[in-house]
């Protein structure tokens, strides 16, 4: 049932270059039936919203724009229809009211949505973008920020991330980024994958992120490692509303923590996860704020834990050596699984008198 069968009327269908550029310029639903080497958006602004659905491949698609708000584009890829090749031709040029869709299980996956990445020409900002329902094999989605690109109100759900060799999902430091949304994602790894790949890597938000509902398999390094930037010229307002939530997720034995957060500077909250891994479960490393740290509601087994790093494994661990910041830290109805002495510590961590971590279990 490819497509949305309420718009059937009006569909175009195109087989050459010519015929697409005259009916993505229209809007509406465009079809490409044969192959075709490249389908040019660049500054579209069509009359109505464009529907380009992709039942043969196409190379390339231009998708950078000088517009700051232009007419909503779909890319829907069809199962075994191969992904074109996701491309900015400017610096000048951002990405801007996209979405992507593909099926999960489609023989045919991208090979990495790597817009950003280094070589390429990055975009100046990335706002109102979302992958939904993409099969990605090898190469997951790479934000790379050497340029400075904003991204702004992303999402990346219901993919199906397989083979990986890095991260599933990488947001470098450098750029200014949030209102990002991970959600019902499955992601795995190839048996060659980077030994330092986490699951999620998500570096220096500046804005809120949520994490939720993902499903996170044999990550050769972290599961989820969240790490604010420390630098003190961006410890600004911006991060006021940098809430973080990383709630309902599944992290099967990653070879070093379930979820490690870093330099926490804004709201976070890690509730509800199912986490069994190879160092600890929950680890928060160093506070730059007077911010609210809550855990609660998570489930963590402990039976394949190894202290990877030589020293104890615990359930849940805060740990701070250079902060004169006093968090609140709230710890409270979490979930045993399997036998340690070693569920729950704070170490070098001063926390607010209204902190709640008597009963973490």
């Amino acid at each position: 049932n490819f497509g949305d069968p309420d718009f059937n009327d009006g569909v175009v269908s195109v087989t050459t270059a010519e015929e697409a550029a005259a009916a993505v310029a229209k809007g509406g639903i465009v079809k490409v039936t044969a192959p075709i080497d490249l389908i040019d958006l660049s500054s579209l602004n069509a009359a109505m919203p464009l529907n380009l659905m992709l039942m043969a491949p196409v190379t390339k698609i231009n998708i950078g724009t000088t517009l700051d708000d232009p007419t909503p584009i779909t890319i829907e890829v069809a199962d075994g229809v191969a992904f074109p090749k996701f491309n900015v031709n400017s610096y000048t040029e951002s990405v801007r009211n996209l979405t992507i869709k593909g099926t999960p299980t489609s023989s045919q996956p991208l090979v990495g949505f790597r817009v950003t990445e280094l070589g390429n020409n990055q975009p100046k900002a990335m706002t109102n973008v979302t992958l939904k329902g993409v099969h990605l094999d090898t190469k997951g989605v790479y934000m790379a920020h050497s340029n400075g690109t904003i991204i702004e109100n992303m999402t990346i759900e219901d993919c199906n991330m397989t083979n990986l060799i890095e991260p599933g999902v990488s947001f470098q430091a450098g750029g200014a980024h949030g209102n990002v949304t991970i959600k019902n994602n499955t992601v795995s790894f190839a048996p060659n994958a980077a030994s330092t790949a986490n699951g999620l890597y998500l570096l220096g938000f500046t804005g809120p992120l949520t994490v939720t509902g993902n499903t996170i398999i044999g990550a050769p390094y972290h599961g989820i490692f969240v790490m604010a930037n420390a630098k003190a010229n961006l410890v600004t307002e911006a991060f006021a509303n940098a809430t973080t939530i990383i709630s309902g997720n599944t992290i099967e034995n990653p070879n070093r923590d379930g979820v490690k957060i870093e330099n926490c500077i804004a709201d976070m909250t890690v509730s509800n996860n199912i986490i069994s891994a190879h160092d600890n479960g929950i680890r928060v490393k160093g506070f730059l704020a007077d911010n609210t740290f809550t855990v609660t509601g998570n489930t963590i087994n402990v039976q394949n834990m190894n202290a990877f790093t030589g020293e104890e494994s615990w359930g849940i661990l805060f740990v701070d050596s250079n902060s004169t910041a006093k968090p609140v830290i709230n710890v409270y109805g979490n979930k045993k699984e399997g036998t340690t002495d070693y569920w729950f510590k704070l170490t070098g961590v001063t926390p607010a008198e209204s902190s709640n971590y008597a009963n973490p279990w």
